[in-house]
């Protein structure tokens, strides 16, 4: 069910629903009536509608009375070039990816700048605009959540301005993004991670299930929305392969150690009695699982009851890569076992645990292990170890 509709261009509307979700509608005069045809981006919408056109289709006015001629279609916006590349994300299977996107629109129209600067055309886009928006969303306090009343931090305009860019990218493969560099430097938040012992302490502070939660998350690198939707269907114990069908770059799979599979065995038995599909359902309604935020809430409960206020759930990752890098693990070892696309953000945020791992090899070629092999040189072109 539609909840909001609003025109666009010739015969293509944005139609938002109940749930959330957008849709291009495009309309066409049939009988007296009009009837839509659903599309998933805007430009899909054009192609459909550009395809009517030449069948001779006859489209719909925005009355649906009768054909007419509209005025010029309207120029996209910012607001639709990111409404598109939210629905592009939905259409890779990347729904978190999808929905961040989309969770950025009402905040920002709940500030008049930002509101207007959604509304600016695509065609007016440069660096100088790019700047202003970095210093209105600055000034713009939250108005919601915990953050109320304080400006963003930087690092989140960082993650903002990169949804963005690949926004305009596919709407307008022309622009070149400015560098903003100096206008927006990344912060990195070095964020001290637990001892062993500090994690099995936070660990036993919780309750089944949210106790092999966390040790699967730690284990194996998941992220909160990734271990509160693991269904059973997904898991493949004798192959020690578990698939994620949602996850913040889309569908993927990870591959399960010994002690994931012993978690992951002992979950599947405390919960053989109930009829659901999912490896963390709802007692109370075992047709669902746990939301990712209830899991969030709980193991930052339990770590405060420890006396860690700082800590939340996503650390259990940072400490997967802190842990695995000061056991001799790779950056690429590292980066293929968490799915991050590229070494890059390992090397900054783990850049002081890598420094050590370099200085430490630096040190062990002072002292070879194997004696030195010395060449002779025998004929042209041939050599002999002596």
């Amino acid at each position: 069910m539609k909840r909001s509709m609003r025109a666009l261009e010739r015969c293509i509307y944005l139609v938002t629903k109940q749930s959330g979700d957008v849709a291009y509608w495009v309309q066409v005069y049939q009988g007296g009536r009009a009837a839509q045809k659903t599309c998933a981006t805007r430009e899909e919408a054009r192609q459909l509608r550009d395809q009517w056109d030449r069948e001779g289709i006859p489209l719909a006015s925005p009355k649906g009375d009768k054909p007419k001629d509209l005025p010029p279609p309207a120029e996209p916006t910012i607001e639709d070039a990111l409404r598109d590349y939210s629905a592009t994300l939905a259409k890779q299977g990347a729904l978190p990816g999808s929905k961040r996107v989309l969770e950025m629109l009402p905040a920002y129209k709940r500030q008049p700048a930002l509101d207007a600067f959604l509304a600016r055309p695509l065609s007016t886009l440069d660096e100088q605009t790019i700047l202003d928006w970095i210093e209105d969303r600055r000034t713009s306090p939250a108005t919601r959540g915990p953050r109320v009343g304080q400006p963003p931090h930087d690092n989140t305009l960082r993650k903002e301005w990169s949804i963005m860019r690949l926004a305009f990218a596919q709407a307008c493969p022309t622009f070149v993004p400015p560098k903003l560099g100096k206008a927006l430097p990344e912060v990195i938040t070095e964020r001290e991670m637990l001892t062993e012992d500090q994690r099995e302490a936070l660990f036993a502070a919780l309750d089944e299930p949210f106790q092999t939660v966390a040790r699967l998350a730690y284990r194996v690198g998941l992220r909160r929305e990734e271990c509160a939707a693991i269904a059973k269907a997904h898991i493949r114990v004798d192959q020690g392969k578990l698939r994620l069908p949602q996850t913040k770059t889309g569908p993927d799979q990870v591959s399960l150690g010994t002690e994931a599979i012993k978690l992951i065995r002992s979950q599947l038995a405390r919960t053989a009695h109930l009829d659901t599909p999912w490896l963390f359902p709802n007692p109370q309604h075992p047709e669902r699982h746990y939301s990712a935020h209830h899991i969030f809430e709980v193991l930052k409960v339990a770590a405060r009851s420890l006396g860690l206020d700082a800590y939340r759930f996503h650390d259990l990752r940072h400490q997967f890569a802190s842990d695995a890098i000061a056991n001799g693990a790779t950056t690429q070892q590292v980066m293929k076992a968490g799915r991050w696309r590229s070494t890059r953000h390992l090397e900054r945020r783990y850049a002081h645990m890598l420094a050590g791992d370099v200085r430490a090899l630096q040190d062990s070629l002072t002292k070879p292990r194997h004696p030195v092999r010395r060449l002779s040189i025998v004929g042209r072109g041939a050599g002999r170890a002596s």
